[in-house]
């Protein structure tokens, strides 16, 4: 007959509650189960609100561990390489400002153009074609998702953000910024290049929307789901929207926990001519509305 040892307690939770902890990723990582907001804790935080900690068995604690992690971004799979053979950053070519017509031109020759602006500044114009990836700490890792590794980038960036925006980027081994749409879109608007507007809209809008015919599309991650969703929401993951995964409907209305997520499938799905719209404030929109919701 086989046994199995008793569990410890691990190691880690004897330790005095006091003892910092220190996470090896921050908020929003797609390397972390379930990461938490706050950028360091204690053991007595852990202790207290972990409920990994509180599994006795082995098998049981790996089965929870790992129903935590969400799907990752395929420049997961890159990393390693680039990590070991790091580009010097004095050895990048520097991004440079583009009149509009160049930027169009360097997107018909294979760019991939990213408008890092706030969400609501995309929707209300952006060049046609445009991704919105909104510029937050999560921006590097949605830029890994989106964008093909190695490809070349032209950036629609408040001039602020412009730094940073080229700073997250080469986080990831994404260094072919080319530069940024110099004048931003008013000076795309003035050259008469093409551009368009993504209809917002709040809960109960969404709901007439559907009434209408419209797919309610829910792109959160599915461990997302656990917490609160939406009946009746079809589930695309935005990982499966950007591998090309579409809602059988002529149009729809997408939503995340906040709005973000949900504008960068909108972007995409536009580019597949598929009329959106997106719900500002996502599921949490909806739950204030007091409209239903499975918990």
């Amino acid at each position: 007959m086989v046994t199995r040892a008793v569990p410890q307690r691990p190691r880690l939770s004897r330790l005095p509650g006091s003892t910092a902890l220190w996470p090896t990723h921050g908020a929003g990582s797609f390397c972390a189960a379930a990461p938490g907001q706050a950028p360091a804790g204690t053991i007595g935080d852990e202790l207290a609100a972990n409920p990994l900690l509180r599994i006795d068995d082995e098998d049981t604690f790996i089965r929870a561990l790992r129903a935590g992690f969400g799907s990752f971004p395929p420049y997961f799979l890159r990393l390693r390489d680039v990590n070991r053979r790091p580009a010097l950053l004095g050895e990048l070519a520097l991004p440079q400002p583009l009149d509009p017509e160049t930027a169009q031109s360097l997107v018909t020759q294979g760019a991939w153009l990213v408008d890092a602006r706030p969400i609501h500044e995309w929707a209300r114009a952006h060049p046609q074609g445009a991704v919105s990836i909104e510029l937050r700490p999560a921006f590097a890792s949605w830029l890994g998702w989106v964008i093909p590794f190695g490809a070349p980038i032209v950036l629609l960036v408040d001039d602020a953000d412009r730094a940073e925006a080229v700073r997250l980027a080469r986080r990831t081994g994404y260094d072919r910024v080319l530069g940024w749409i110099n004048g931003g879109i008013d000076a795309w608007t003035a050259a008469n290049l093409p551009t368009r507007c993504t209809e917002e809209t709040d809960a109960p809008g969404a709901c007439r929307r559907i009434a209408s015919g419209a797919a309610l599309v829910d792109v959160r991650q599915t461990a997302e789901l656990t917490k609160a969703r939406i009946p009746d929401a079809v589930h695309i993951e935005l990982g499966d929207i950007i591998a090309g995964r579409t809602p059988d409907a002529n149009e729809a209305v997408v939503f995340c926990g906040h709005g973000e997520r949900s504008a960068t499938a909108a972007s995409l799905l536009e580019r597949r001519r598929i009329k959106v719209v997106n719900l500002v404030g996502g599921i949490g929109a909806w739950e204030a509305a007091r409209l239903p919701i499975h918990q």
